[in-house]
């Protein structure tokens, strides 16, 4: 019996050992049939439950033999060891690994075990500890050492992270994720050359795994290595063609490299590769929308969210696209359809903000009580500043923008720039995506220069109270880039919203807003949630653009007819606006209207044309130009006599710059702030008669302007001069009110 017995545990566990594990199964089940208490049978049975995974038959058999005997350590072990690989919670498991421990079961691998869920469990110090253990048990056990590597590099403790990785490769030569983590302890080091040789070392043993590929490309890219990231990635693809990752990535390389055009190749090669690319549709987008290619980009950004509804992004570019084209609907439903998702997505609302800026069918009233509910949402923290309250000393100012850079904005900005002051201390505080001519120019003239992109809202409200700052700007408002989280955390004693942003912030923490006499009358007051500071000055002004082209004769002395003009952003551009218009045309016998934008792409001004064909206007008459001259964007303004205006947001910058080139602007004066700004601008430059209050008087001045060729034509001479010489241009007065009302509110907080 007792050789049959024997012949049959034999028969088993060659059965096991063959790999036959089914079999072997039933083999060792009708032993411990008969022998129920087999422990030499019962670890390769084990052992055979878990191959075909049946952890729940494994655990109570395990569970069995324990109600028998509790003292029998192997036996916890391996109950501790199926729980683990049945991804039980480490805290169930850890008893069982203890028990065998206290029962005499003290190698190793068993230590290295209990680490490893105690690690699991974020005990991270007893983890070091039974680690440790482990390696006094065996020197150089690999899985202890990689592990207690890990958990150093984990606790920024990289010279020991990288001796114990060292250790883990020497007992393991060709373990690619050793390697791999030793060339990111190495860049921590910041031994670059070292790193890049284990990261080649794994890539040589996993044909380019991509995680390791990531991890090399994104140290490269780290450390400024721009070329040797593509390098590394071209000889990738040589290696995997087909590969469409890979492909996507070289094409973000290549976008940081500037170079677009190979960067879009690279794009559609990885979707070639596999159409269903979310990521690489989105990054197409991208690049279709920074070339103004906006049905393409629409296309794309589509097709991304499509393909992957949580690529959030790229439902916010396609509603940023279609903003863009003016397609303002479509873009507040694409941007309430991620609110809907997140209510607190800052990038969407402030989309949505300033969306409805753009809609006509908002009444002043509406665009600020949209406002006001969202700065409802935002809690100001109450803050003590340590800030010396006196009042006559030098105060601090700081400036928040996204535009210290070529950007409308930045003209705007710069007459507070111009001059050092012994009175106030100028702090930049920059949200730059990419440096230019301009960036340098603010870079140089502020007193403290401080970039915010890697700040959270909370590091830069907190550098900025540790820099006591006693006024802080906004310069954005709701658009891009803007730090509004900032003021609503109340940064600074005194908060002001300037420049930028044409309504109001909405946030009760925003104690002020810059604004004039002309732009904000008495009731404008309701219409913010900030105190209005009304300058006698515009409320900003305009500075001569560097290297303006001369001011060419007056198109209609040698066209024959009257070329009317638009150069303002396709948002604008809505079918109420085009239809004034065309009640202009109509009434100026054979007037011809440039719009030029780049933004125009076909579906625009097939939209376009379709109004103005609906308004009775041939297309022959309309001009449609989305290329800029060669001899840049303000020659334009020389083929044209007379801009039109638009509403209900008007366009500031276009007028001054319009101005300076001799093109007078025909204005409506709106119901706000963002209706009245060429109002303004046409007040302080002395030609308020361009200013009308009506669409029949719009229209009616547009016409009759034209009919006098002489007097436009002299008016067109003499412009540029008399607007250097108005107050729209006057930056010394400017500064001088604006330095003056900073000081009356520091004296008055100082007296609080």
């Amino acid at each position: 019996m007792e050789n049959s017995m024997t012949s049959k545990i034999q028969v088993a566990i060659d059965t096991y050992r063959s790999n036959r594990i089914p079999e072997s199964i039933v083999l060792f089940e009708e032993i411990l049939n008969i022998n129920h208490d087999n422990v030499e049978i019962l670890l390769p049975y084990i052992n055979a439950l878990r191959r075909v995974a049946d952890y729940k038959k494994a655990k109570e058999v395990l569970a069995a033999f324990l109600e028998k005997d509790n003292s029998i350590a192997r036996i916890h072990f391996e109950m501790g060891l199926t729980k683990k690989l049945d991804n039980e919670a480490p805290e169930t498991i850890i008893p069982h690994i203890e028990k065998a421990i206290s029962l005499g079961m003290t190698d190793a691998n068993v230590w290295y075990l209990l680490g490893d869920l105690q690690r699991l469990c974020g005990w991270i110090d007893d983890a070091i500890i039974s680690y440790k253990k482990s390696l006094q048990k065996q020197s150089g056990y690999f899985g202890a050492a990689f592990s207690l590597g890990m958990v150093y590099k984990q606790l920024g403790q990289f010279g020991q992270a990288k001796e114990l990785l060292l250790q883990a490769l020497s007992a393991k030569p060709d373990s690619a994720e050793t390697l791999n983590n030793l060339g990111l302890v190495l860049e921590s080091l910041g031994k670059i050359d070292a790193a890049s040789a284990y990261f080649e070392d794994a890539l040589d043993l996993t044909s380019g795994d991509t995680s390791i590929i990531d991890n090399y490309c994104g140290m490269l890219i780290r450390s400024g290595k721009i070329d040797a990231a593509i390098d590394l990635l071209k000889r990738m693809v040589e290696q995997r063609s087909d590969d469409a990752c890979l492909w996507n990535s070289l094409g973000n390389l290549y976008v940081k490299k500037q170079e677009i055009a190979i960067a879009k190749e690279c794009y559609i090669r990885a979707l070639k590769i596999k159409n269903d690319y979310a990521e690489a549709h989105y990054n197409l987008g991208l690049i279709m929308r920074d070339w103004y290619m906006l049905d393409e980009a629409v296309t794309c950004f589509s097709n991304a969210y499509k393909l992957d509804s949580k690529l959030v992004d790229a439902l916010l570019n396609l509603g940023e696209a279609y903003r863009a084209m003016g397609e303002i609907e479509k873009a507040e439903v694409t941007f309430d359809k991620i609110l809907l998702q997140n209510p607190e997505h800052d990038a969407a609302y402030d989309n949505l903000l300033l969306a409805i800026n753009y809609d006509e069918k908002y009444s002043a009233e509406q665009v600020y009580r949209a406002h006001k509910e969202w700065g409802l949402q935002k809690k100001e923290e109450a803050r003590l500043f340590c800030n010396s309250k006196n009042p006559g000393r030098k105060i601090k100012i700081g400036y928040v923008s996204p535009d210290f850079c070529k950007h409308p904005a930045a003209k705007f900005m710069k007459p507070l720039f111009m001059h050092k002051s012994d009175i106030f201390e100028n702090y930049c505080y920059a949200q730059i995506v990419e440096r230019d001519q301009q960036t340098e120019y603010f870079t140089e003239k502020a007193d403290v220069w401080i970039e915010t992109n890697d700040l959270t809202d909370t590091q830069l409200t907190d550098k900025i109270k540790a820099d006591e700052i006693d006024i802080l700007i906004d310069c954005a408002g709701h658009m891009g880039g803007n730090r509004l989280n900032v003021f609503a955390k109340r940064a600074a004693p005194i908060q002001i919203s300037a420049f930028g942003y044409p309504c109001t912030t909405g946030l009760s923490s925003i104690d002020y807003r810059f604004s004039d006499t002309v732009t904000d009358d008495s009731k404008s007051e309701l219409l913010y949630t900030e105190n209005l500071l009304k300058l006698k000055s515009p409320f900003c002004v305009f500075t001569a653009p560097e290297n303006s082209p001369d001011i060419e004769p007056l198109p209609a002395l040698t066209n024959g007819y009257i070329t009317f003009g638009s150069t303002h952003t396709t948002a604008r551009l809505n079918k109420k606006v085009i239809f004034l218009w065309a009640d202009i045309l109509k009434k100026v016998k054979n007037a011809q209207l440039i719009l030029f934008r780049t933004t125009l792409c076909q579906s625009i001004i097939e939209r376009i044309s379709e109004w103005f064909d609906d308004a009775g206007v041939q297309l022959a008459r309309i001009q449609f130009l989305n290329r800029v001259p060669d001899s840049g964007h303000l020659t334009v303004y020389n083929s044209i006599d007379c801009l039109l205006d638009t509403f209900p947001w008007s366009g500031h910058t276009t007028a001054c710059e319009a101005l300076w080139m001799g093109v007078p602007v025909i204005t409506l004066y709106g119901d706000r702030h963002a209706g009245r700004m060429v109002s303004s601008v046409l007040h302080f430059a002395g030609y308020k008669e361009l200013i009308t209050y009506s669409e029949a008087e719009y229209v009616d001045k547009a016409v009759h302007i034209t009919r006098d060729i002489a007097a436009l034509d002299k008016l067109r001479k003499t412009l540029r001069d008399k607007m250097k010489n108005s107050r729209l241009m006057d930056t010394t007065g400017y500064v001088r009110e604006v330095e003056s009302v900073y000081r009356t509110l520091w004296e008055s907080y100082c007296l609080k």
